[in-house]
């Protein structure tokens, strides 16, 4: 949802990622085995709000979801850091 990476910097956006295994997340822990898969997060770096992400896995769908909604609400990065999801 949102930009990815490439079209980010490609729009000339300073960009910082972060990324975490979908196992280590509480809705890894809740699935159990067989949940392969990362979430990846884009951000501007300047404006340090978040311009899109990619989930890929069993709970992704649920993932971006959420990342759908701070996206549209242009969440910044300290309101969005003590989410768990």
């Amino acid at each position: 949802m949102g930009l990815t990476e490439r079209q980010a910097r490609a729009r000339g956006l300073r960009v910082r990622t972060g990324s975490a295994p979908i196992a280590s997340s509480a809705r890894g822990l809740i699935h159990g085995p067989g949940n392969e898969g990362f979430v990846k997060l884009v951000q501007d770096a300047d404006r340090g709000v978040l311009d899109g992400g990619t989930s890929v896995g069993p709970a992704g769908g649920e993932v971006l979801r959420t990342c759908t909604r701070l996206l549209w609400r242009g969440a910044v990065q300290r309101s969005v850091t003590p989410l768990r999801h």
